[in-house]
């Protein structure tokens, strides 16, 4: 499966081998399962689709997957191998609005959002809030009484503004301002959570919220608003990098392949809770910057310009894993980071 947003292109079979290998506890429960994915051409869902694809060709996965796009022509043409493997269904539809006819999914994997190129482009705040709130609220009252469990990704960003560098935590108070356009996606989130909660009483399904936070690797966004991804392109075309402000704000970065992990032990055991997704290991900007830079023969440049963040700027953004690591202590950042950054720059395009 091809990813149609990115242009660089890498060979991830070992790591869909592993992701299979970590997860196969989970894959008894999920075997027979009828999924409706939304966000499946994202950057989770399309690591998601080939950990499927390789399941059902190795027949351990024997289910159904519904999969919503906007572009159903366009999906189907860049990934004429997930069409052709007859355990996918296209549905062509915006999730506020797409009408999902006799698809009863006993599976809900709800990933889908405005796109980060959205945000980048300065897409109208309110339409994040909309896509949110109305397309959750869609899904969840097509799918009813159907439903038996359910993955979503909410985010990090939930929590709001908070000016600390401790480690966030799944109670850490959320601050929110609501006349702040900046918080939109803050709203969206912490609105189709609500959801997620309120109608699992109505319709008797149970639950986990992901609050996600950064991730790096294979197919990540290389020319948007994210650093990670930044400095790995200025890397792969040898230029130097630069780094935009002080370089001193504090991120953490899980590896794609990891989080998949956890979001199958999530699908396939949920708690009925929200649970924070990410790396507890920081490191700034700059200091993310002069590794790159390292292994590749870069150099660093810092230019205090002003960027398109899309949302609020945070001067630490780091989870506490205290929580999900006690409900699922058999979860792990696997891949440490100089590991995500050779991986990153060792690209093979196709």
């Amino acid at each position: 499966m091809r990813h149609v947003d990115y242009q660089n292109h890498y060979d991830i079979k070992n790591a869909v081998e592993s992701i299979c290998i970590r997860s196969e506890n989970y894959f008894h429960n999920l075997k027979n399962a009828k999924i409706l994915l939304t966000g499946g051409t994202g950057f989770f869902g399309f690591w998601l689709m080939n950990v499927f694809m390789y399941l059902f060709k190795e027949n351990k996965f024997n289910g159904k997957i519904y999969l919503i796009t906007r572009d159903r022509d366009g999906f189907i043409e860049s990934n004429k191998d997930i069409f052709s493997s007859n355990f996918v269904d296209v549905i062509e539809g915006d999730i506020k609005s797409v009408k999902l006819d006799k698809i009863k999914p006993d599976h809900l994997i709800h990933f889908a959002s405005t796109s980060a190129s959205e945000t980048y482009n300065n897409i109208k705040q309110i339409e994040k809030i909309d896509t949110l709130y109305l397309g959750t609220k869609n899904i969840l009252e097509q799918c009813g009484n159907s439903l038996k469990k359910v993955l979503f990704a909410s985010s990090g960003a939930a929590y709001g503004e908070i000016d600390t560098d401790y480690k966030i935590t799944e109670d850490t108070f959320t601050r929110l301002m609501s006349n702040n356009e900046k918080f939109a996606l803050c709203i969206g989130k912490t609105i189709s959570e609500f959801q997620i909660s309120f109608y699992s009483k109505v319709f008797n399904y149970d639950y986990s919220i992901a609050r996600c936070f950064s991730f790096a690797g294979e197919f990540m966004p290389l020319s948007l608003h994210y650093a990670f991804g930044n400095f790995i392109r200025n890397a792969m075309q040898n230029e130097n990098i630069v780094v935009t402000g002080s370089g001193e704000a504090l991120r953490s970065y899980m590896y794609v392949g990891d989080a998949i992990v956890w979001f199958f032990a999530m699908l396939s055991n949920p708690k009925n809770d929200t649970f924070n997704v990410g790396s507890d290991n920081g490191i700034s900007i700059k200091h993310l910057a002069e590794i790159i830079a390292k292994k590749s023969n870069c150099k660093v440049f810092a230019k205090p310009i002003k960027r398109n963040e899309g949302n609020f700027v945070r001067s630490s953004y780091i989870p506490s894993l205290s929580k999900i690591k006690e409900y699922y202590p058999e979860l792990d950042c696997w891949t440490r980071l100089n590991k995500i950054i050779d991986i990153c720059l060792k690209k093979n395009i196709n």
